[in-house]
């Protein structure tokens, strides 16, 4: 067969005896050897170019100092997890061997020897995650739950109603600043759900302490119909302090408060809870003897 590629040849020596069917067999014209060399370096030449469709296989180490351009597909041994051997073990051909297909975008994870999975960050209590899988950009992460102040409002009517509360909150504090009476009255922090705000179930008491030079007195009372509440007398007394309203569990809330009268030099301390029926999302102050005339009311939830 006439040999007219690499291929072709053989590794045997003596079986080399034509080339491109040039006789170069012993005891040829000298005339073959001329020709036989100019065929040689033909062939080779096509190998080099890759115009000969050649096949081409290296037994050992390929090491390529210049850049290397594929126009073909590519084949190579799947590597196993125990045979080093078929490891691919630099980093420079590992950046450029492509990942088991996900059948998913965004973040992937190894999750076993040639195993990926699709991943995301996802969001924990208190927390929010934007564009968690990274498709469209970088994942951010915030918290969820910030310190919120509400809108402050100016004391009038015979209620101050906060609502919108969020389902995740879990503390609520209402402040008080100047705040009184149109005449002598209670004023009672209530809570609610969507069905409307609570008047009864509230379970707790109220102390008052009357401060004099020379001594102070006490007096104590139960806590109906709020978390908490504090007298006026007029609008002259103007009630200052806070209210912290703590969820306990589920639905169960409970309040811990002090307002001062600083036209009278009296304090006044709650401790009340209740188990609402529903998820809180409103806070009331309200006047259930009068109604309010002066002062600004307004809550921090978290």
């Amino acid at each position: 067969m006439s040999k007219d590629k690499v291929s072709e040849w053989s590794s045997i020596a003596a079986n080399n005896t034509d080339i491109a069917g040039i006789n170069i067999a012993e005891g040829c014209a000298p005339s073959g050897i001329n020709n036989a060399i100019r065929e040689l370096m033909a062939q080779v030449k096509d190998m080099q170019a890759g115009t000969d469709s050649d096949n081409f296989t290296v037994g050992g180490n390929l090491t390529v100092t210049g850049t290397t351009t594929l126009t073909g597909a590519a084949t190579a041994p799947t590597p196993s997890a125990s045979d080093d051997s078929t490891k691919i073990a630099t980093t420079a051909f590992v950046k450029d061997v492509a990942l088991p297909d996900t059948s998913g975008n965004g973040i992937v994870a190894r999750t076993g020897a040639l195993t990926v999975a699709n991943r995301t960050i996802t969001a924990g209590t208190g927390i929010t995650v934007t564009n968690g899988d990274g498709v469209s950009g970088n994942p951010t992460i915030a918290f969820a739950n910030p310190l919120t102040l509400g809108t402050s409002q100016s004391a009038s009517g015979s209620s101050i109603d906060f609502t919108g509360i969020p389902s995740w909150v879990k503390r609520i504090t209402v402040m008080i600043a100047g705040v009184s009476t149109a005449a002598a009255g209670t004023a009672r922090i209530r809570i609610g759900t969507s069905s409307g705000i609570v008047t009864t179930g509230y379970v707790g008491g109220n102390m008052t302490n009357t401060q004099t030079p020379t001594n102070v007195a006490t007096s104590l009372s139960a806590s109906p119909e709020g978390l908490g509440a504090f007298s006026t007398t007029d609008g002259n007394v103007l009630v200052n302090g806070t209210y912290v309203i703590t969820n306990v569990t589920g639905n169960t809330w409970i309040s811990s408060g002090m307002v001062y009268r600083t036209n009278d030099g009296i304090g006044m301390y709650s401790n009340a809870y209740i188990a609402l029926g529903g998820t809180l999302d409103r806070v009331s102050v309200v006047a259930t003897t009068s109604t309010f005339d002066a002062g600004t009311v307004n809550i921090i939830y978290e």
